[in-house]
């Protein structure tokens, strides 16, 4: 399992749309879904800080998710400048696998 941690500040005004669009069933799902090798996608929200969210995106592997940015770059970099404006930050916490 190979999976790609995100955590996001979102501006207060724009929460009920950032949920529904990095949700299970968002728009940022829909995408991960045109290849193979995407599990799912989980969003959490902070108990102790209002408006930070972490995006949890599991795949089979870190090829799948290679095949994934290889054949979707354009798809994934104008769904990021759609939504860039929902957050007031976001930061790339990491990729994560099992241990050994």
């Amino acid at each position: 399992m190979y999976v790609i941690v995100w955590q996001y500040d979102v501006r207060p005004e724009r929460r009920a749309e950032f949920e529904s669009i990095y949700g299970s069933e968002g728009k940022w799902s829909d995408l991960f879904r045109a290849t193979s090798g995407y599990v799912r996608t989980d969003l959490l929200r902070d108990i102790s800080v209002q408006n930070r969210y972490v995006t949890l995106d599991w795949w089979v592997n870190e090829d799948a998710f290679g095949a994934f940015i290889q054949t979707q770059r354009e798809a994934y970099l104008a769904l990021d400048r759609e939504t860039e404006e929902l957050t007031v930050s976001q930061t790339r916490l990491g990729a994560l696998v099992p241990p050994v």
